[in-house]
């Protein structure tokens, strides 16, 4: 098993290059057939992972096969997930900051033969690269999970149309997105009838660019379920920006059956102890309690939601705001009840009450 958190000096390309025994040797199906190595059909497997670039224990890999965290440049990281290749375009990526002063995107995602490959990118608040550290999240279900699951890659900058890449549909129906005006967007999931707000939502900057993009708010229609999103740059002012954006009800972001998981939607942003109203236990006994302890300073506690203690979990935050805010996960950890601290500030840094959406699985 290749499992692996150090930062080494090389980019996908060198790899590719330098590594033949692993990667490039086993390029086509045949040369992995030829070397003894299974070979499995695109979209036969689901596709469920989470990393911590600090630490291999809060890491998991469906494949069984691990993962590298390379460093290229200040800022940018090729994460290298072993045996998850070949879920041609479909596969989709979030991203979470575990550092209070600086933002994560989804720079890119490369479909390998064998393996699969996400660069992230951080930057400051000031729009320089950063060395921070992040969770980073993929998924690909081949079979519709329990409640509703949605994903798309929003990669239309300025026009209203339907979402064809990196998307999926629990109800196999459309994802589409409307342009409201500049980084503004309203992302519409095809499929059952509903009304208020239910499950949660996880959006991700897409692209190697600093600034961030917020959940603004989303609610269910007689189509299905409408996300409004909004994007900035680092003087906080809106721009047009690619981003991943998740919606799940009854299930978590991997959209992964029979694990220890849990999600809410933080709405109370002053509120010292609550638990919020919108909310998803895989165990119908366990809860989730939001905790403030000062000006955006949070604690999710996951309590019933312990799972296995072969590896620890993954912890994702999205703010939810009419305004750019960030709030990054900068602690949680496994136990008797999992917790998951959460930072949220303004574009300067300074600590403000933000509304978010947290989400907890342990693979």
């Amino acid at each position: 098993m290749r499992i692996q958190s150090a930062v080494a000096l090389t980019s996908i390309a060198a790899l590719l290059a330098l590594a033949p025994a692993s990667l490039a040797a086993a390029s086509t199906p045949a040369a992995r057939v030829a070397a003894g190595q299974v070979v499995r059909p695109a979209d036969t497997y689901p596709i469920e992972a989470y990393v911590y670039s600090g630490a291999a224990y809060d890491s998991y890999n469906s494949s069984g096969e691990g993962f590298e965290v390379l460093g290229t440049t200040p800022g940018h990281y090729d994460v290298v997930l072993y045996g998850l290749g070949l879920a041609t375009n479909q596969v989709i990526a979030d991203v979470t900051s575990i550092s209070e002063s600086a933002t994560c995107a989804v720079d890119s995602i490369i479909d390998e033969e064998t393996n699969l490959f996400v660069i992230v990118s951080c930057y400051d608040f000031s729009g320089g690269p950063s060395s921070a550290a992040f969770n980073l999240l993929v998924t690909h279900p081949i079979a519709a999970p329990h409640g509703v699951f949605d994903y798309a890659l929003m990669n239309s900058l300025s026009q209203s149309r339907t979402l064809t890449s990196r998307e999926y549909n629990s109800a196999h129906k459309k994802n589409s997105v409307k342009h409201l005006g500049t980084g503004r967007y309203q992302v519409t999931f095809g499929g059952p009838k509903s009304s208020g707000t239910h499950g949660v939502v996880k959006v991700s900057p897409f692209g190697d660019a600093a600034g961030d993009c917020v959940a603004v708010g989303w609610h269910g229609t007689k189509a299905g379920e409408v996300a409004s999103v909004d994007c900035y740059n680092t003087s906080a002012a809106l721009v047009n920006r690619e981003f991943t954006i998740t919606y799940a009800s009854a299930s978590n972001l991997l959209a992964m059956p029979g694990v220890a998981s849990a999600n809410a939607y933080a709405n109370r942003d002053s509120t010292k102890n609550y638990r919020p109203s919108v909310q998803y236990n895989y165990d119908r006994h366990a809860r989730v309690t939001i905790s403030r302890a000062s000006a955006g300073t949070y604690e999710a506690f996951f309590a019933g939601s312990e799972g296995t203690y072969a590896n620890g979990g993954d912890a994702q935050v999205t703010a939810v705001a009419g305004a750019d805010r960030h709030c990054a996960v900068t602690d949680w950890q496994q136990g008797s009840e999992p917790n998951a601290k959460i930072i949220c500030t303004t574009n300067n840094g300074v600590l403000t009450d933000t509304n978010f959406v947290v989400d907890w699985v342990v693979g």
